[in-house]
């Protein structure tokens, strides 16, 4: 009789067990799914005021070392506040204060990007060492540069000495 109850007990027992783990691991599944979202996905945040810009590396009156690469670059660090850097189409009518940044040296266009690091080439400049004048200016999806609080055009600029890879700063 004893070996009866133990069974009874035994098989309520496995039953209850068998729901609990059927309820835990649907569980599991439902917030691992809750939990889970495309790595390509992206969540816009509408920024709230005034945008800026500034150029946190090079500083201004840096020497720079191109990349040993076959184009010689300096590789620019940008900060945009209050701005959602996009690439160029991404924004259009839905996002105001987004856009991409474009990058001069000496005045002469040389890359659009929608990256805060970007490697900048020097390969069209006459001559890519020696001193020269880096700007950056914040453009919209129609291509307009974009104006600060003070109606300005909204740019960065930092003058910098470029030398070849491997060789010393004077």
């Amino acid at each position: 009789m004893i070996g009866i109850r133990r069974l009874r007990w035994l098989g309520t027992c496995r039953r209850h067990a068998a729901c609990l783990v059927t309820w835990l691991v649907a569980g599991l599944t439902v917030l691992t799914m809750a939990g889970c979202g495309d790595d390509d996905e992206t969540k816009a945040v509408i920024p709230l005021g005034p945008p800026s810009l500034s150029v946190v590396f090079p500083s201004d009156g840096a020497c720079v070392m191109f990349h040993d690469d076959e184009v010689p670059a300096v590789r620019v660090r940008i900060e945009a506040q209050n701005w959602l850097l996009r690439p160029i189409g991404y924004c259009g009518e839905t996002y105001s204060q987004c856009g991409h940044a474009v990058f001069f040296v000496d005045g002469n266009e040389m890359i659009r990007s929608a990256s805060l690091v970007t490697d900048v080439p020097f390969e069209k400049l006459s001559s890519p060492t020696g001193k020269h004048h880096l700007r950056v200016e914040l453009r919209n999806d129609d291509d307009v540069v974009v104006l600060d609080r003070m109606k300005e055009p909204l740019e960065a600029e930092v003058s910098i000495e470029a030398v070849e890879a491997g060789q010393a700063c004077p």
